[in-house]
């Protein structure tokens, strides 16, 4: 099934999991919430007919902060119909409420988008999303025999808990210039959500791209210039020997989802260090500890500057600061130092 999905830290310490919708093998689609709050481990139906159509492959987004609040855009119904709406729930899924049709569904419907919680949730009550490209069927090259093509552009979503009008709550910011181009010519800079992530401050995204056999980077911002809606980068590896499979995405969707590489972040919690996961139909891959090791080398660096220069005792900086800095690395009892000494 082609079930939409999402992740949230628990308010109390665990793992919520959203799956919504999916298709039958009977060529049916769904409407359902299911919630686990303890990773996976029980399931509870929170809705068994959501008021929103029957679909596969919505996108689907937990609020970081308030993790109850759950948005689904979008998606693919029966008979290939692509879904343009976008609903929100307050209360984990059990009741829904249907947003104003967003800009974005005047250029196509679509499902398979990624929807990504940003960082940047205030006090005012605005929690911020981007939704990332996804796919539509593209009758303009070859009819409507089933072939998919990719989008490549980026809707900031800011969604405003306070509201007083429910169905206005949600308001979109294109990234970029040309939202409008669709169709073969841009699908090497296509997203959807098997193939993209953010990493956990919610500050870089990270993402492959199919004319691409390494991982982009990029900035979870709003590019100042160009008209690119997200500048690209190669991301930087320890092991450039590795490389991954190229090439458009095949428009026969059930040899797509076979070739298909997905790039996750995986995090046990907050103090861990994330790992960046790719798996490939060839192989699973993770990353190692190299940039964490950087990172504590430069910051060790550091603290040796800081105590040439101003006198900073360095057993204070590996043994409090550093942990600050690095909230896995356990202080050394050996390393810690007292801020005052009896005499």
């Amino acid at each position: 099934a082609s079930v939409g999905c999402c992740a949230a830290q628990s308010t109390r310490g665990g793992l919520i999991i959203y799956v919504v919708g999916g298709a039958l093998a009977t060529g049916g689609c769904l409407n359902d919430v299911w919630a686990s709050e303890d990773g996976g481990a029980k399931w509870f139906c929170m809705s068994a007919e959501a008021p929103w159509s029957k679909r596969a492959a919505p996108a689907v987004c937990a609020v970081s902060s308030r993790p109850d609040v759950v948005v689904v855009a979008g998606g693919m119904g029966p008979a290939a119909a692509l879904c343009k709406d976008v609903w929100v729930s307050s209360d984990a899924g059990s009741t829904w409420t249907e947003l104003e049709q967003p800009p974005w569904a005047n250029i196509t419907g679509r499902y398979r988008s990624a929807l990504l919680p940003l960082s940047g949730e205030g006090e005012d009550g605005i929690a911020r999303m981007l939704l990332l490209g996804g796919l539509f069927i593209d009758g303009g090259e070859g009819g409507y025999g089933g072939f998919e093509r990719l989008l490549h552009d980026a809707w900031e979503c800011h969604l405003d808990l306070h509201a007083a009008s429910r169905e206005r709550m949600a308001s979109w910011t294109c990234w970029g210039a040309n939202s409008e181009e669709r169709g073969r010519a841009w699908a090497h800079l296509g997203i959807e959500s098997a193939t993209a992530a953010l990493e956990p401050h919610g500050s870089m995204l990270v993402a492959r791209l199919p004319s691409r056999d390494f991982l982009s980077v990029a900035a979870a911002a709003k590019p100042t210039t160009g008209e690119e809606p997200i500048c690209w980068q190669q991301a930087a590896a320890d092991d450039q020997r590795r490389r991954l499979p190229t090439g458009s995405r095949d428009g026969n969707p059930e040899i797509a989802s076979m070739a298909l590489t997905y790039v996750r972040m995986s995090s046990a919690s907050p103090q861990s260090i994330p790992r960046l996961v790719i798996i490939t139909p060839a192989a699973v891959l993770l990353s190692g500890g190299g940039e964490w090791k950087r990172q504590i080398r430069f910051a060790m660096l550091f603290g040796l500057r800081f105590e040439a220069l101003f006198g900073l005792p360095g057993a204070l900086w590996r043994g409090r600061i550093l942990p600050a800095l690095f909230p896995a690395v356990a202080p050394s009892k050996r390393q810690t130092m007292p801020l005052a000494t009896k005499k």
